[in-house]
């Protein structure tokens, strides 16, 4: 029997045939694959190293710094490679094999099926169910990653278990014979019958996870299992769970993981320690943040130098100094790469005794910080930096509605009592967060408005009301003083030349500057810039000239669409929006991996270890963790977003049948979607607006060409909620007559 074992990652090469060859998004779904399940399958390969199957994971392997995969090495002669490449690499089994390749074939599936056995221990490796499922596992493997269960065709009870753990999110609902069926997410007309064994429970309306157990030849003859129970599908909460179900979220840290968080129980810091950092226990530092932050991750100080200058100091959790390289800790957080907030929830990247503890950055409690301290001219300007290991302790507890209301000239005794040791430097903070403003304008740094909702959750976890988030001088003013510490933390990165995880936002492309052309000339504006690619400069003209505007909300929208996406990157490509050279993410480790990154990067340059020796240790770290925190951002930014839309439709159920204006927020054949003042947006179809087929023109605007009646983004229009489905996070709106 043909053997398993790993080998050196680079032993391996392509063959020189490969009828397989990916692109990037096929890479994507591999990596996926092997990120969350490992290699399920071995690479086949000959003696020689040359890759018969796996080229793909292979590939993927190496870019993620893998140094051994699991091979079975199978001796084939030469002249039969290409042949043998053919038939591992394609999905079909319809291509003729020799004798020998069939008795090859069958040595290969034998130890297949033990490697299986091992990943997937539900299945018997000595049962016949297990060979379908061997046949599934070999062809769809990519599919796994993308977690489509219903595009599978499990043959068995046993498959059918190991398919549980892939599941996806449906309400269960009526037949038209009253037979329980689940509907999936995003298919209102496809009914699967639920097997009268597979019910585990579940009830009418409840949301679910389920898997196919049994695949007819239409929709009404398959039948499904309940694999997973959520809870009622009228409630955000319920839904919510399966959404995070559905896109593979660990909600419960691995007990590894637990037993190193279980060492910071009620932790003080190390007093020999401290003894060796900084002692910035005497400034007057304090924290801002929301009144229900408990992960408080930055603090400030700030004082007036005699030559008119700033001394500010941005303190932030020195996170690094406990999660450690290569600690159950640091890979948990590595794979997570963020904390995923919605409603009155957080999974957080760090257990609660870090992130809440003795990592927060709490009111009265000494702590280990990283330090940035700066000195700012009388302009505002950076003079020089210096990152320094402190010990701190923070005066106050800010809140940003507090701190808004001193800053507006409030007496409050309350608050005047409560904020008395830093009450000295808000006048401070103030001046120099207008010069700062007033830089940044000259730069062109771009300010593109957006709404952003707050819901307001009853004790039970309902959301009982919606509102618009609005942001204060304090705000925008500790944003403006974290942008220079990250400014300041890349700049150390580049010109130390030293591997580094920067936070890049690259300049939109010619095809995108040329929809926005279009989009502009739509609204009115007859632009002509100066380049083939806009300066800031001139687009942030563009943004302030429709503020407020009737034609604001299209032209903000079109300058947004226009811009790349930010991300990570080892690579100092700058950050086209905020029009800075330099710029990383450094302020937040407890709830962002690269800011942890920087932080350990930094940590090893302060204590002077040679360039040479910080390349050879970060290069590779500082590729994979922008890789996998851009790709996990990504992913957290899309679970917020939908999570909001179901309390959003929670909500709005409450609401059936009242009447709002709003304004058009997007166009599309289909009909167009409204925005309330509250953010709330639902969709109204074209048949309740056009007589004939709408046409959309330049994304901005729909239009009835039997009626020349047009609807364009930011029009107000009068709507009545006509429905709220809470499991999808769907608003549904009529079309009233102004």
């Amino acid at each position: 029997m043909c053997g398993v074992e790993l080998v050196p990652v680079e032993r391996l090469k392509p063959a020189g045939y490969n009828p397989r060859r990916a692109d990037a998004e096929r890479l994507a779904l591999v990596r996926l694959s092997l990120s969350r399940l490992g290699f399920l399958l071995p690479i086949v390969a000959t003696p020689d190293g040359e890759i018969l199957s796996g080229h793909q994971r292979h590939a993927v392997a190496m870019s993620m710094g893998a140094r051994q995969v699991p091979v079975m090495f199978v001796d084939i002669p030469q002249e039969r490679r290409r042949g043998l490449n053919i038939l591992f690499n394609r999905a079909t089994n319809d291509i003729p094999m020799t004798a020998d390749e069939v008795r090859l074939r069958a040595e290969l599936q034998r130890v297949h099926v033990h490697e299986l056995a091992e990943r997937l221990p539900d299945l018997d490796p000595n049962g016949p169910e297990f060979w379908p499922c061997l046949s599934w596992a070999t062809r769809n493997v990519r599919q796994l990653a993308c977690r489509n269960v219903a595009s599978f065709q499990p043959q068995s009870a046993n498959v059918g278990r190991t398919l549980a753990r892939l599941g996806v999110q449906l309400p269960i609902v009526l037949t038209e014979d009253d037979r329980l069926a689940v509907e999936p997410d995003g298919c209102r007309d496809v009914r699967i019958v639920l097997d009268k064994k597979g019910v585990n429970g579940a009830q009418l309306g409840d949301k679910v996870g389920a898997i196919l157990t049994n695949r007819g030849q239409r929709h009404m003859d398959h039948r499904c299992a309940v694999a997973e129970r959520f809870g009622t599908s009228d409630r955000a909460a319920e839904c919510a769970k399966a959404v995070l179900y559905g896109r593979d979220v660990r909600q419960e840290f691995p007990e590894e993981v637990l037993a190193e968080a279980h060492a910071y129980d009620n932790a003080l810091i190390d007093p020999a320690e401290a003894a060796h950092r900084a002692d910035l226990r005497g400034l007057p530092i304090f924290t801002i943040d929301s009144a229900e932050t408990k992960d408080i991750d930055d603090a400030i100080s700030l004082m007036k130098t005699q030559n008119g200058g700033y001394e500010l100091g941005v303190h932030i959790a020195d996170v690094s100094h406990y999660v450690r390289p290569d600690t159950a800790l640091d890979k948990e957080a590595y794979e997570r790469a963020t904390s995923i907030y919605y409603a009155d929830k957080v999974i957080p990247m760090l257990p609660t005794q870090l992130s809440n503890g003795i990592c927060s950055l709490n009111e009265g409690e000494e702590r280990l910080a990283f330090s940035c301290l700066m000195q700012l001219d009388e302009s505002g300007n950076i003079h020089s930096y210096q990152f320094v290991k402190s010990v701190i302790r923070s005066r106050v507890k800010g809140v940003y509605k507090e701190i808004n209301a001193l800053l507006d000239g409030s007496n409050d005794p309350a608050l005047v009592t409560k904020y008395k040791d830093v009450m000295a430097q808000l006048p401070a903070m103030t001046e120099l967060y207008e010069k700062r403003l007033a830089l940044r304008k000259a730069r062109g740094a771009m300010e593109i408005e957006s709404d952003e909702a707050k819901l307001v959750m009853d004790e039970e976890g309902r959301c009982v009301d919606i509102v618009k988030r609005t942001r204060g001088v304090s705000e925008c003013m500790i944003e403006e003083f974290m942008l220079l510490a990250n400014q300041c933390a890349a700049n150390a990165g580049r010109t130390h030349h030293v591997p580094f995880v920067y936070r890049i936002h690259e300049a939109p492309d010619a095809e995108r500057m040329e929809k926005l052309s279009n989009t502009l000339k739509a609204c009115g504006l007859n632009v002509h810039f100066a380049g083939e690619v806009p300066t800031q400069l001139e687009l942030s003209a563009i943004l302030d000239e429709t503020r407020g505007q009737p034609i604001q909300i299209p032209v903000h929208t079109g300058i947004l669409r226009s811009m790349q996406k930010a991300r990570y990157s080892p690579e100092p490509k700058g950050h086209y929006g905020l029009v800075l050279a330099d710029y990383a993410h450094f302020t937040s480790p407890i709830r962002r991996y690269p800011d942890l990154a920087i932080h350990r990067i930094l940590t090893d340059m302060l204590v002077g270890k040679p360039e040479q020796e910080l390349i050879k240790d970060y290069t590779g770290f500082a590729t994979h963790a922008s890789e996998q925190s851009s790709r996990q951002e990504v992913s957290a930014v899309r679970i917020e977003r939908d999570v909001e839309d179901l309390y959003k439709a929670e909500y709005m159920h409450n609401h059936l049948g009242e009447v709002y204006t709003g304004t058009v927020a997007g166009v599309t054949p289909r009909g167009i979607f409204v925005a309330l003042e509250n953010t709330v947006e639902g969709f109204v179809p074209a048949a309740q607006l056009c007589k004939g087929e709408a046409t959309v023109v330049e994304g901005v605007s729909i239009l009835d060409p039997l009626t020349g009646k047009r609807w364009m983004l930011g029009d107000p229009v009068k709507v009545q909620v006509a429905g709220a489905n809470v499991a999808l996070g769907r608003i549904d709106f009529d079309y009233m007559p102004l």
